[in-house]
C-alpha cells in the first residue's frame, strides 16, 4: 500500500522563532528531519507542508534542497495543508510528523506503519498513552478517514491539530496506541525543540552520538544513560491571570518564580494567561513565552483548553496561581507525567496537586483544606513569592519626623486610590516628599496630581521592583495585595487601603501582627479619614518602629527561591 509522510513545519514558533533553520551538527533542524524520515522504507513520498507566509519561504528552500516536495497553504488551518499535499496522490495511508522532532528513527516509522496496516484501524499513534520518549511521535491515519475529517471538522483547534478530531472521537474512529517495550519506556525524555534549553539538550546529544546521524531510539537512550551530564532542561507551564480588574500581583509573583526556576534549574517557562496586552507585555519583557487564553471560558472549557495545551506543549511541570480554580484536573495532568504545584493564597481550593503552597499565616484559612494523601502542603509567610531584591535589605532607622511618603496601589488600582491618597497626603499639612508608583495596568487619571502645585510630588510608572522606593520611604499608603508582603519585607510602616475581599483579611491579619494599619475598603473611606490616619501614624514613632521590626521578621523575601526548590525536587522524582 502507498504511504505518504507529511511533515508540518513553520518558522513562526512563539517560544523559539525560526527554529527550523537552527543549526544542529552542521545542518538545519528541518534538513535533519527530512533526511532521517526519507530513509523509512515503507514511505513512497515525503512532503513538507508549510504556510504561504513570507517568513516560511526558507522552509520551501530547505525542502527543495533536500529533494522533497513542499506544499504551502493556510498558517492556522494545518488540516487544509495536508489535504492540499494529498491532492492527486494515490495514498492509502498518511503519516503525520512534526518538524520539531530532532531525532527520527526510520526503522521505527516502518514498524508503526506495519502495525497500523496489520490492525486495519482508522488511526494509529505512539502517543495516545505516552510511553515512548517525547519526540518519537508517529501518527498514521487512513487517507479516506482524513478526507472525512476534512469535511466534518469545523472547529479551529481541530483544523490546526489535524488528528484531534479523530482522537476526541474514539467511538467514531477505530484507534490503536503503540506501547513502548520495557527498554524504551522513557516518557520522561523530551526530544522536541521548543525552547533554547531544548536546543542545547539536543545539540549535546547529537555531539555525543558522533557520526551516527540517523540514531535509533535505543541509540539516543543509550547516550543519555552513558552521559548523565547531559541534562534535560525542563519546561514549566504557569497558569495565572492579571488585568486592570484583577491587578498584577499574581503575574508579578509568578514572574519571580519563573526567574528562580530559570536560574536554579535551567527551566524555561510559558505563561498560560487570559488574553491581556499588559500581561503579555510584562511576561515577554521578562523573557518568557506567553500563550493567550480566551477572555471568557466556562470551567469546563478552561479545563479542556488547559489539557489540550499541555498535551501540545508537553511541559515537565504545571503551576497554577489563581484565586478560583475550575475543576480538579490534577489527576489528568499527573496521568500525562506532569508534576503539579498550586500556589493558593486563599485556601479555598480543594485541588490535589503534588505540592500545595500557601503563604497564608491565618489559621481560619489554612484549616479549610481537605488534606489529600497525594499532596504535600507548604504553608506560611516564608513561602511568599516576591522579588529577591526584597531580601536582606538595609534600611535607615525609622525617622521621628517622617518626610518621604510612598503611594502605591498595585499593578492596576481599579478604584483609583492613588488619586485619593494624594489628596489625603496633601490634606495632612505635612511637608511631604511624595512618590506615587503607578503599575503597568493603571488606566485612570491622577486629577489630584494635576491640581497639586507642589514640585515635591513625583510620579513613577512601571517600576520593575519597588524595593528601593519602599526602603527610601518613611511611610506608605498602599493596597493590600502582594504590596502588603513587600512592605513587610522592607520594614516600611504602612497604612493599607483594600480593593478586594481577600485583601481585607490579609490586611487585618498583618495589622494584628503589627506590621501596618488598615482602613478596610479603600473606596468606602473618605479623604479626611485617610488624612487623619496618616497624620496619626506619622506622629507615632514607637508604632512605626514596631511595624518595621515586625514586618522584617515575618517576610524575608526568599519565598521564590523556596518554592523553586520545591518544584525542582518534584522535577527530579
Amino acid at each position: 500500500m502507498t504511504v505518504i509522510c507529511i511533515i508540518q513545519a513553520r518558522m513562526g514558533a512563539t517560544r523559539l522563532p525560526g527554529k527550523m533553520l537552527l543549526d544542529i551538527g552542521g545542518k538545519p533542524l528541518l534538513t535533519h528531519v527530512v533526511e532521517q524520515v526519507a530513509k523509512a522504507k515503507k514511505l513512497s513520498h515525503v512532503i513538507v507542508a508549510t504556510s504561504t507566509h513570507e517568513r516560511d519561504d526558507p522552509i520551501a528552500v530547505l525542502a527543495k534542497d533536500a529533494g522533497v516536495e513542499c506544499v504551502r497553504g493556510s498558517e492556522d488551518d494545518v488540516l487544509s495543508r495536508f489535504m492540499q499535499a494529498l491532492q492527486g496522490k494515490d495514498a492509502a495511508h498518511v503519516v503525520r510528523l512534526c518538524a520539531d522532532q530532532a531525532f527520527n528513527d526510520p526503522g521505527f516509522i516502518d514498524e508503526v506503519i506495519a502495525k497500523h496496516e496489520q490492525a486495519g484501524v482508522d488511526y494509529t499513534s505512539t502517543a495516545l498513552e505516552r510511553t515512548f520518549p517525547i519526540g518519537y511521535d508517529v501518527e498514521v491515519v487512513k487517507h479516506d478517514v482524513l478526507e472525512k475529517v476534512d469535511t466534518l471538522a469545523k472547529d479551529a483547534a481541530d483544523r490546526e491539530h489535524v488528528t484531534k478530531f479523530i482522537v476526541d472521537r474514539p467511538k467514531e474512529f477505530t484507534q490503536q496506541n503503540i506501547e513502548a517495550p520495557a527498554g524504551l519506556k522513557r516518557p520522561d525524555i523530551k526530544l522536541t525543540v521548543d525552547t533554547d534549553q531544548d536546543l542545547r539538550f539536543v545539540r549535546e546529544i547529537w555531539d555525543a552520538l558522533g557520526s551516527n546521524h540517523t540514531p535509533t531510539i535505543k541509540d539516543v537512550i543509550a547516550v543519555l544513560d552513558a552521559h548523565p551530564e547531559i541534562k534535560q532542561h525542563p519546561l514549566v507551564a504557569i497558569r495565572a491571570d492579571g488585568s486592570e480588574q484583577l491587578g498584577m500581583g499574581h503575574i508579578s509573583g509568578m514572574l519571580q518564580l519563573a526567574q528562580a526556576m530559570r536560574e536554579k534549574h535551567g527551566a524555561a517557562c510559558v505563561f498560560l494567561t487570559r488574553e491581556n496586552d499588559d500581561v503579555k507585555r510584562v511576561v515577554e519583557a521578562a523573557g518568557h513565552a506567553f500563550h493567550a487564553l480566551p477572555k471568557e471560558m466556562t470551567p469546563e472549557e478552561e479545563e479542556q483548553t488547559i489539557l489540550d495545551l499541555v498535551s501540545n506543549l508537553r511541559p515537565s511541570a504545571y503551576v497554577t496561581d489563581l484565586l478560583t480554580f475550575p475543576h480538579n484536573y490534577m489527576d489528568k495532568l499527573r496521568a500525562l507525567n506532569i508534576k503539579t504545584l498550586c500556589n493558593d493564597v486563599l485556601a479555598t481550593t480543594q485541588l490535589a496537586p503534588d505540592a500545595m503552597v500557601n503563604r497564608d499565616f491565618l489559621p481560619q484559612r489554612l484549616d479549610k483544606y481537605d488534606r489529600h494523601d497525594c499532596t504535600t502542603y507548604y504553608t506560611g509567610l516564608k513561602y511568599t513569592i516576591i522579588n529577591p531584591a526584597y531580601s536582606d535589605t538595609e534600611r535607615e532607622p525609622i525617622q521621628e519626623q517622617p518626610k518621604r511618603l510612598l503611594i502605591t496601589m498595585g499593578g492596576s488600582d481599579p478604584m483609583n486610590l492613588s488619586d485619593t491618597a494624594i489628596q489625603a497626603a496633601i490634606a495632612t499639612g505635612i511637608d511631604w516628599e511624595i512618590t506615587v508608583v503607578l503599575g503597568p495596568a493603571y488606566k485612570q487619571e491622577l486629577s489630584a496630581a494635576k491640581k497639586a502645585k507642589d514640585a515635591r510630588l513625583r510620579i513613577v510608572k512601571n517600576l520593575p521592583v519597588l524595593a528601593p522606593v519602599m526602603l527610601d520611604a518613611d511611610l506608605a499608603i498602599a493596597s493590600g495585595g502582594l504590596t502588603l508582603f513587600e512592605l513587610a519585607a522592607t520594614g516600611t510602616p504602612a497604612l493599607i487601603l483594600c480593593q478586594e475581599p481577600e485583601q481585607i483579611i490579609n490586611a487585618e491579619g498583618f495589622a494584628e501582627k503589627g506590621t501596618c494599619r488598615t482602613l478596610g475598603w479603600g473606596d468606602k473611606v473618605s479623604v479626611e479619614e485617610i488624612s487623619a490616619a496618616v497624620k496619626d501614624l506619622a506622629n507615632d514613632l514607637a508604632v512605626r518602629q514596631k511595624m518595621s521590626e515586625t514586618g522584617r521578621s515575618l517576610v524575608d523575601g526568599r519565598g521564590a527561591e523556596r518554592v523553586a526548590d520545591i518544584l525542582g525536587k518534584l522535577l527530579q522524582k
